[in-house]
């Protein structure tokens, strides 16, 4: 016997309603995913099924997956190389270490956002603010170790006067970047809300990479910079044969995370289908994490050259460009700007999504 499409359209909808999952018109507003009709869990709901829903087919359950699986593994990663190495606290391991926690704590804040995105609508808002700051912290991370092992400044000469000071200015860069992803999430804001939550973070991408293009170019034809006053050769030679390649790639993958995520790639184009697996969310993340190994790979190669260049007797530690006391500072500060701004964000947006969603359940009464 042939089974109809709407057959077989009813069953699907029956196995997804029996994990308690609800459709795009049932969903509250600020909830709701363009494209996506399935798969949305009920809000509020309990802490139990959030966690419980971590095994249903929930549109949510492989944006938690792609980003908890890293986070694991990232944890591993770390204890590796502080086990490989002979004395894991030398200020040359700062930057690594501090871009290596950065992203531990990205993946996991990310899990945790869209675990409890559900638990309610003042919850989801604070769970999405504390997502957004930890992809803030994590920029701030990467320009500290892009400074210290692959771009650093000091090969600059007078050039490194065009760059941001650093790292406090950057900081503060970082933290109003957040601040308009906290206002993308205002609900006078919805139309214009991929533009406000995406493109301050590209621009901030595009500032970072300056000095890595100059030094890719520093590298790729160091001819033409022979007798340039703006470039010191002798001292940009980390990790000279791996950079470019490298440096290419994880430009590629960032502008293709960003096209995906932008256009919603592919559920713009085929609504419903990939609702469960696939969409565009889920392809950012598995993207955003490809790329951001990629980087740290580089720190910890960076990391090995200065550990090689110090055993060799050519480094020592007042020789070095950063230390940990500049980058505790910054830090506090940093973290300072994004809990302030988060908290106040979140209250304020949270009241607004559940006086929202008052007046919904008026209406539907």
């Amino acid at each position: 016997m042939e089974i109809t499409r709407m057959e077989l359209s009813a069953r699907y909808d029956k196995w997804m309603r029996s994990f308690g999952l609800i459709t795009y018109p049932e969903i509250y507003a600020d909830s709701r995913e363009d494209f996506i009709w399935h798969g949305y869990r009920p809000s509020p709901s309990s802490i139990s099924y959030c966690l419980k829903s971590l095994f249903y087919p929930t549109n949510e359950t492989l944006n938690v997956w792609t980003h908890f699986i890293p986070f694991s593994l990232m944890i591993w990663r770390s204890y590796r190389i502080y086990q490989s190495l002979d004395d894991p606290t030398n200020p040359e391991t700062y930057p690594f270490w501090f871009e290596t926690f950065a992203l531990i704590i990205l993946f996991f804040s990310s899990s945790c956002a869209h675990l409890f995105s559900c638990r309610s609508g003042e919850g989801r808002e604070i769970c999405f603010c504390i997502d957004y700051g930890s992809i803030g912290i994590t920029s701030f991370a990467l320009s500290v170790a892009t400074n210290a092992y692959l771009c650093p400044l000091h090969c600059y000469g007078n050039l490194e006067d065009l760059f941001l000071p650093f790292p406090a200015l950057l900081a503060v860069a970082c933290g109003l970047i957040v601040c308009v992803t906290f206002i993308s999430r205002h609900p006078s804001c919805q139309q214009w809300k991929t533009l406000l939550r995406f493109f301050p973070f590209i621009a901030l991408c595009w500032v970072l990479l300056t000095p890595c293009f100059h030094r890719f170019f520093v590298v790729k034809f160091p001819e033409i910079f022979e007798n340039s006053r703006h470039v010191n050769l002798t001292e940009c030679n980390l990790v000279k044969e791996r950079f470019p390649s490298e440096f290419i790639l994880i430009l590629c993958l960032m502008n293709v995370t960003s096209l995906v995520i932008g256009i919603k790639i592919p559920e713009r184009w085929f609504p419903g289908m990939f609702d469960i697996v696939g969409h565009s969310h889920q392809c950012f993340h598995i993207l955003s994490a490809i790329c951001l190994y990629m980087t740290n790979v580089m720190a910890e190669n960076g990391m090995l050259d200065l550990i090689k260049l110090k055993r060799q007797g050519l480094l020592k530690n007042e020789n070095l460009k950063f230390s940990f006391r500049e980058m505790l500072m910054s830090f506090v500060f940093f973290l300072a700007i994004i809990f302030t701004s988060g908290f106040y964000a979140s209250k304020v947006l949270g009241k607004i999504v559940q006086e929202q969603r008052r007046r919904s359940n008026l209406k539907k009464t």
